[in-house]
């Protein structure tokens, strides 16, 4: 009984790293064509999307409104992504160090706007602060970025 229990915890241990591992593979935004868009389009991407972040965000504070919002802010997230990967991709290519110490910092606060929204399903009134917060500092890298264009 000891040795299923062991190799059964193995197996779950595998299962949840390689779906954390996963779940992670599309988060490398360095993997699109530079091509895509420009460094301008891309820019203007993200400020949208964030836009329409801060505004989902807004949306959550109705708990009646929350479930929804959070699906539109999913879709949001997913195309700032897009914008970020040109960006990128831009920085990647014209070996801008300094543009891609800006976007590894913008990854960071989305990472911390994206576990506000996983506190939010638990704890609103601690969630939400959070994804105010990473999106706040967002806001500010991006308005840094756009002034090394």
């Amino acid at each position: 009984m000891k040795k299923l229990t062991s190799i059964t915890m193995a197996f779950a241990l595998t299962l949840l790293v390689s779906s954390f591992a996963f779940a992670m593979q599309g988060m490398d935004h360095g993997n699109m064509k530079a091509g895509d868009m420009s460094v301008h389009e891309s820019m203007k991407v993200m400020e949208d999307n964030l836009a329409l972040m801060k505004a989902d965000v807004e949306t959550m504070k109705d708990p009646a409104k929350r479930k929804a919002a959070m699906g539109a802010m999913n879709k949001h997230m997913n195309d700032m992504h897009h914008g970020m990967a040109g960006v990128e991709a831009h920085a990647k290519k014209n070996h801008d160090k300094h543009m891609e110490a800006s976007m590894k910092q913008l990854n960071k606060e989305m990472m911390i706007t994206m576990k506000g929204m996983g506190v939010t399903k638990k704890d609103a009134d601690k969630g939400i602060p959070m994804m105010m917060d990473g999106i706040h500092k967002m806001e500010n890298t991006i308005q840094k970025m756009k002034s090394m264009k």
